[in-house]
């Protein structure tokens, strides 16, 4: 008896799901970023003493504030005269110890590395000294920890009032990049920016306050422009029709 073959039937296929179509209007966001806005990031030193070798010591209350300026900022400064307005979107603060204990030959309390304390001001007031940051609750950083120390905020401006109210304070405000007082050439605006306030606190062993060479610090700015203004490029020659 001949053996029957088994004929199996052939499945039909799924049908394909069509793709949807992203709509790519005038809307379109990554095509206005290309076109009306500009972002760049800038990283500056900060150096209290002037030059590349400078560090920070301890028991000093240091405040960012003039570092944050758009006149201090090279590249920033440059991009700002073909735009209207500008923004610091954020700040990164990098601090850099120079060791990961304290540097032999000092005698501190309990062998205790200096504490790093940190906090963000609003409205441009410095803290006094290392007591009152002290009393104000805030946690400290170890210096014995091995890397870098690192925060990130949004700076603020301070307005003043023109009725002798109080001021206005405004977290990173969009701003005029060329100065308000100013007509004609292009001046960088110098709006002070307010932010972060730091101080390295070390005692020794007979309760007094060492200063020494604590470490080095850099900031990393975030700038952001809109409303594009075309200007003439320098060595550029003006065609004029008559």
């Amino acid at each position: 008896m001949p053996i029957r073959k088994r004929v199996y039937k052939k499945r039909k296929a799924a049908p394909r799901r069509r793709k949807l179509a992203i709509s790519r209007g005038p809307n379109n966001l990554a095509a206005l970023a290309r076109t009306n806005y500009a972002r760049c990031s800038e990283i500056k030193a900060l150096n209290p003493g002037g030059g590349l070798g400078s560090v920070l010591t301890t028991n000093t209350v240091y405040s960012v504030t003039s570092a944050l300026a758009m006149t201090g900022a090279f590249r920033a400064k440059e991009i700002a005269q073909y735009y209207q307005e500008f923004r610091i979107t954020k700040v990164i603060f990098r601090f850099k110890p120079l060791f990961d204990t304290y540097q032999a030959g000092v005698a501190l309390a309990g062998g205790a590395a200096p504490q790093l304390y940190m906090y963000v001001n609003r409205d441009g007031d410095v803290s006094g000294d290392s007591t009152t940051m002290t009393r104000m609750g805030i946690n400290p950083v170890s210096l014995a920890k091995d890397g870098n120390k690192t925060i990130t905020w949004k700076p603020s401006v301070v307005y003043p009032s023109d009725t002798g109210l109080a001021s206005i304070i405004k977290v990173s405000p969009w701003l005029n990049c060329n100065n308000q007082n100013t007509a004609g050439a292009y001046v960088p605006n110098a709006t002070l920016h307010y932010g972060l306030v730091f101080n390295a606190v070390a005692l020794d062993g007979t309760g007094s306050a060492p200063v020494s060479p604590v470490g080095t610090a850099e900031i990393e700015t975030f700038f952001e422009f809109r409303r594009p203004q075309y200007q003439p490029v320098q060595g550029d020659t003006p065609v004029v029709s008559l």
